[in-house]
C-alpha cells in the first residue's frame, strides 16, 4: 500500500525512472567492461594490435619490440624450445644447475622446464630476492650451469666470466606471438663455477 501510495506522488515516477537508469548503467558498464577484457585478453593471446601480426587490426598499431604486454612470455613455447632441441635438451640434464640474471626471468625459466627437469634453478643478478635464501652461492662452486637470458640482457654474460671457466653461448629459443618474434631466450653453457656469486 506504502508502495502504490509512492507511485501517486510527483516524486515517484522520479524513483522508478532513476531505478531504470541504474540498471542500465549497470548493464551497459558490464558489457563494456567485459568487452575491453575480451579485446585486451586477443590482443595478449594473438597480438591483435601488433604491427606485423596474423591477426592484427588495420595492420596493427604497435611494434612488438614496443608492446609492454610482450612481457608475458609463453611458457609454452619456452618448453618447447627446449624439448626439440637435442642440445638444448642435453646440456638441461647435465648442468648441475640453471640460473638467470633476473629472479622474474628465472621464475619463467622454472615455470618452463620443470617439466622436463628436476635440475635446481637460481639467480645470479644484482636483486636475488627469494633464490638468496633458497640456495648457497659455494654449492655451485666447481659444477657446471646453464646461463638463460633475455635478449636484451646479453651484455651481461660478461660480467658472469669471472666466475666460471668459460661461458659459451650453445643456443636460442625465439618466443613468438603472431608469427612474429617478441622475445628472444639465450643459453649459455658455463663451464665450471669458479668462485660464489657475488664474490
Amino acid at each position: 500500500q506504502a508502495q502504490q501510495w509512492q507511485m501517486r506522488s510527483p516524486n515517484g515516477g522520479h524513483f522508478l525512472s532513476s531505478r531504470r537508469w541504474v540498471n542500465r548503467w549497470l548493464k551497459g558498464s558490464a558489457i563494456a567492461i567485459a568487452s575491453l577484457l575480451l579485446f585486451v585478453l586477443l590482443h595478449i593471446t594473438t597480438g591483435t594490435l601488433q604491427k606485423s601480426g596474423h591477426y592484427a587490426l588495420l595492420g596493427g598499431f604497435v611494434s612488438p619490440q614496443d608492446d609492454p604486454s610482450t612481457e608475458l612470455i609463453d611458457i609454452q613455447q619456452l618448453r618447447q624450445g627446449f624439448a626439440e632441441s637435442p642440445v638444448l635438451s642435453e646440456a638441461l640434464q647435465k648442468s648441475s644447475f640453471v640460473f638467470s640474471n633476473g629472479y622474474y626471468i628465472s621464475g619463467i625459466v622454472a615455470m618452463a622446464i620443470s617439466p622436463l627437469t628436476s635440475t635446481p634453478i637460481t639467480c645470479l643478478g644484482e636483486d636475488m630476492r627469494g633464490f638468496m635464501v633458497w640456495f648457497q652461492p659455494e654449492q655451485w662452486l666447481g659444477k657446471d650451469g646453464l646461463y638463460i637470458t633475455l635478449e636484451r640482457f646479453q651484455e651481461l654474460t660478461d660480467s658472469y666470466r669471472a666466475y666460471f671457466q668459460d661461458i659459451q653461448e650453445i643456443g636460442t629459443v625465439p618466443i613468438r606471438r603472431a608469427g612474429a618474434v617478441t622475445e628472444v631466450f639465450h643459453v649459455y653453457w658455463a663451464t665450471k663455477m669458479v668462485k660464489p656469486y657475488p664474490s
